[in-house]
């Protein structure tokens, strides 16, 4: 597992590639998601997760796939933002921590996500 602390320079075609997931379907995640898309990510690789319905409506909108199971999103993943609020942090990563293998890349919620990895056009 790598937990993402400094940016990561990618091949563009790597990048539409990746499959990205939110676990968390707030604010912050749809930020991130909306700036993912404008680079080389397709909305088809983009998976959210939340345990209630009421965000997903504007992921959806920008062509996400939403979903109730953290589970599914980690297992359909290869890069993982963890965007929930800091007193769940610990919970989610306990829920999804036997799933999570050597192939994933990490983005806890305290990182500053404009230092990541993706870039916009």
């Amino acid at each position: 597992v790598l937990y993402l602390l400094a940016p990561i320079k990618m091949d563009p075609e790597m990048d539409s590639q990746l499959k990205i997931g939110f676990i968390g379907a707030g604010n912050m995640a749809y930020g991130i998601a909306k700036g993912i898309l404008s680079g080389n990510v397709l909305p088809a690789n983009v998976k959210v997760s939340a345990p209630s319905s009421r965000n997903f409506g504007r992921f959806q909108e920008l062509g996400i796939t939403v979903t109730h199971s953290n589970i599914e999103v980690v297992c359909g993943s290869d890069v993982l933002f963890v965007a929930v609020k800091p007193h769940l942090v610990q919970l989610v990563l306990s829920e999804i921590s036997q799933h999570v293998t050597d192939r994933h890349i990490i983005a806890p919620d305290f990182i500053n996500y404009n230092n990541l990895f993706f870039r916009t056009q």
